[in-house]
């Protein structure tokens, strides 16, 4: 019910003084100026519903209420509301209005509201808890399971449905409904009906026959509780009432027939024990101790005679156990009682045949209970593929109807059995053979399952990184050519027939460095075939099934005799480049370049004829590792030195970077190869030094599985130094003699070296000649004082072969320039 609070606001509108005991101050804080309320009320909810009379803000940044206990019990819940109108009638759009808190009265205390505006106005309010109601209409917007429409729980102190009503004072929702274990709703109240359990059921302050409820009542003994005791034919069992039970003149242990020495009795002090019947008449007791204090309560000391109790001292907020399986988070309550938070049911067993919400049963020890849907009604699905037009069966289940035999069709990866849904409607199916092909890769126990293409871990890419197929990928003629970064980003694809098409691709990371991945279903370069890679990228081709590699698959950093950037070579040269040669002297002279570096030292070029060693270039620092991540190309040699730049002897290229990873196996009947180009000799025109060799490239190939014919080598050898320009007889000028790219060998390639009078070129590194040569010293036979130096010889790559299940196969006769590296049986 609501009533109007019994006080007189105006006369508290000042008020500062802390409440009286059994008093509960409320401050309402309406002091922010975004705030339009002309009004309030407050709402304060119990075990009834009090409201104030309407109460005018004009000119106040604050309301102060005292609030008396008077037949509250318990706890009581705190809203104050704001009203655009000065008597209370309209509320505010937004809506202006404080949180929701409760506040107990078991000690002097005080509360403070602040009304807040919503921040919303297209629907009176926010909807906090996200539970489909917005405030205000929902009466607690930071509780989800308070709402109007919710199930109102009748014993937990909160207006669960939102109707302003709370549990027992509900009477649509509650009424006849438990509101406490041994209590029931009735007339609008929490009465107690279990009056032989020595507990106060309602929380009314009477234990069993001490209840007025439990009047007419059984109690102990079979007995019927009257005018506050337990009246029954004996007085057994009845010794501590201070009532005389049976009406035979005798109370308690005074009847000696029915209470003999022995039995239970209490003294009613409540500063004794327990006692017992000492068969003369009295009750023996023993003075209580108050050394251990209940929970909720502290403290300790002597009991109090005339209070009857122990001075402890409560210990509101303190955790606690208030007996009730359906409640969580039990706290101790202002005046020493425990209560904790309703427990909320929201996971039914079957979430489409069950009710959303359920009720916590005290008898379950907490377990909640569902309601079914209704029969027929809802669909859903009862697992059994022999059935259809499934719906709940009104008991929580779901049934379908069995269909005909030919209704039951099997899954990709399984086979249905004859007379399959014949015998007790149960579909019978056999599992496909594991490996069966199916949409997403292969059947393996009856399902489908995704199969990666590399039972392996890749280097530099992951299968997610994989751009469309190309299909199958063979190549018979003389050149294909795959530019790997094109200025505008395509990628072009020179075919045998001479078309260039765009093919899908995706660039990897490769550590930062970029690489150029493409995917085929398989690869075969024919013995007449040769495919080639030029540009800035690094170059993966990954291969679904096979790869043959016969004929020539190149990313050398050259084509015939011109400088050709291999695929990916010279990115991180930032060390592994050949320096300069210098320029200098009088008469002036230059030095050779120094030659390219990766998998070791580039050589150094030679210093011009009188001119110093400081002219020479120095040749590049190894870098990378053995292991090609990130893949990467090698490195150009350095220039001849010149005093006219446009005459300069180039350096050598370096040899690219390829990585070939089959899913299946690498069959190499052919020559891979990443070899570095010769260095330029020097040029007539002007004393210039010879240009460094480039360095070899990269090889990496992984497969499950790698094998190689007579003729199948991975070559990645460094270019030689180019010679210095010079003259024949003392009056013939003559370009120095380029040298030679990294060679189709295990030998080193040879250094440039002619009749004319410039140093000679250091030879390129192979694994038969491992240290590059440096360039050699001009001439001083026959010719002029300042002859240029030549250029050092490039160093050779790096070659990775992984063979992850199968290992490697490679013919005796295969080579291999420099040594491999790698993982398997047979591939080191």
């Amino acid at each position: 019910m609501r009533r109007v609070l019994p006080l007189l606001v105006a006369a508290l509108i000042s008020c500062t003084n802390k409440p009286a005991e059994g008093t509960l101050k409320v401050v309402i804080d309406v002091s922010d100026a975004a705030l339009t309320s002309r009004c309030t009320k407050l709402f304060a909810r119990g075990s009834m519903e009090l409201v104030t009379d309407p109460i005018d803000l004009t000119n106040r940044e604050q309301v102060v209420i005292a609030i008396y206990q008077g037949m509250q019990s318990g706890e009581i819940e705190l809203e104050a509301v704001g009203y655009s109108d000065a008597t209370c009638t309209t509320e505010t759009v937004p809506a202006e209005r404080t949180d929701t808190t409760r506040h107990g009265f078991g000690m002097p205390a005080e509360v403070t509201l602040v009304m807040k505006r919503a921040t919303t106005s297209n629907d009176g309010g926010v909807d906090a808890d996200g539970d489909g109601v917005p405030f205000p209409a929902d009466c607690n917007d930071g509780d989800p399971a308070i709402k109007p429409g919710a199930t109102e729980l009748c014993g937990d102190l909160v207006d669960n449905d939102c109707d302003t009503l709370v549990d027992c004072a509900d009477l649509a929702a509650c009424d006849n409904q438990q509101c406490s274990t041994g209590a029931l709703c009735t007339a609008s109240r929490c009465t107690e009906t279990q009056c032989n359990d020595g507990l106060d059921n309602n929380g009314a302050g009477g234990v069993d026959c001490f209840d007025p409820d439990c009047d007419g009542r059984a109690c102990v003994n079979g007995g019927t509780c009257q005018l506050g005791g337990c009246r029954a034919t004996s007085e057994a069992g009845l010794c501590g009432d201070g009532i005389d039970n049976d009406g035979d003149g005798a109370t308690d242990c005074a009847d000696l027939v029915d209470c003999p020495a022995g039995a239970s009795c209490d003294d009613q002090n409540g500063c004794t024990t327990t006692g017992t019947c000492d068969g003369v008449g009295s009750c023996a007791t023993q003075p209580l101790t108050c050394d251990t204090a209940p929970q909720c309560f502290s403290g300790g000391g002597v009991c109090d005679v005339d209070a009857g109790r122990c001075p402890f001292t409560v210990t509101p907020g303190n955790g606690c156990n208030d007996g009730r399986a359906c409640t969580t988070a039990d706290f101790c309550l202002n005046d020493g009682g425990c209560g904790g938070n309703a427990t909320v049911c929201n996971s039914p067993p079957n979430a489409t045949c069950f009710t959303s919400l359920g009720t916590c049963s005290e008898a379950l020890d907490g377990g909640c209970v569902y309601t079914p849907v209704a029969a027929n009604q809802t669909s859903c699905d009862d697992g059994d593929e022999c059935t259809a037009d499934d719906t709940c069966d009104g008991d929580g289940g779901c049934r379908g109807i069995a269909p005909l035999p030919s209704d039951c069709p099997p899954s990709e990866c399984m086979t249905r059995d004859a007379g399959a849904c014949a015998a007790g409607n149960r579909c019978g199916f056999t599992p496909l053979p594991n490996g069966s092909p199916c949409s997403a890769g292969v059947c393996s126990g009856g399902q489908c399952v995704a199969v990666p293409v590399f039972n392996f871990p890749t280097s530099n890419f992951v299968e997610a990184d994989l751009p469309a197929s190309l299909g199958a990928l063979t190549i018979n003629c003389a050149s294909v050519t795959i530019n790997t970064g094109l200025a505008d980003g395509g990628i072009s694809f020179t075919e045998c027939d001479g078309g260039v098409r765009v093919v899908p691709h995706t660039v990897v990371s490769n550590g930062g460095y970029g690489a150029l991945l493409l995917y085929v279903d398989s690869l075969t370069v024919g013995s007449s075939g040769r495919l080639r890679a030029r540009g800035s990228r690094p170059l993966i081709l990954a291969v679904k099934n096979n790869a043959t590699l016969g004929g020539t698959t190149d990313v050398d950093g050259f084509e015939v005799n011109a400088l050709q950037r291999g695929a990916g070579a010279n990115v991180a040269c930032a060390e592994g480049e050949g320096r300069p040669g210098g320029v200098g002297g009088s008469p002036l002279t230059a030095g050779g370049g120094g030659g390219g570096a990766y998998g070791g030292v580039g050589g150094r070029g030679h210093f011009g004829a009188g001119a110093g060693n400081t002219l020479g270039g120095d040749g590049g620092a190894p870098f990378g590792n053995a292991t090609l991540i990130p893949l990467l190309g090698g490195c150009n040699g350095g220039l001849g030195g010149s005093g006219n730049d446009a005459n300069q002897g180039r350096g050598g290229r370096g040899g690219g970077a390829l990585q070939v990873t089959a899913g299946g196996v690498i069959h190499v009947s052919g020559n891979v190869t990443a070899n570095g180009g010769g260095g330029e000799g020097g040029k007539s025109d002007a004393r210039t030094g010879g240009g460094g060799g480039g360095s070899g490239g990269a090889i990496l190939l992984e497969a499950q599985r790698l094998t190689s014919g007579q003729f199948g080598n991975l070559i990645a050898n460094g270019g030689a130094g180019g010679e210095g320009s010079g003259y024949s007889s003392g009056s013939t000028a003559y370009d120095g003699e380029r040298g030679e790219n990294g060679q189709l060998s295990l030998e080193g390639a040879t250094g440039g070296s002619s009749i004319a009078c410039g140093g000679a070129g250091g030879d390129g590194a192979a694994l038969n000649d491992p240290a590059p040569g440096n360039g050699a010293a001009p001439s001083t036979v026959g010719c002029p004082a300042n002859m240029p130096g030549g250029g050092g010889g490039g160093a050779m790559g790096r070659i990775r072969v992984n063979g992850f299940d199968g290992g490697c196969m490679f013919h005796n006769q295969s080579w291999f320039s420099p040594a491999r590296t790698g993982v398997g049986s047979g591939c080191q």
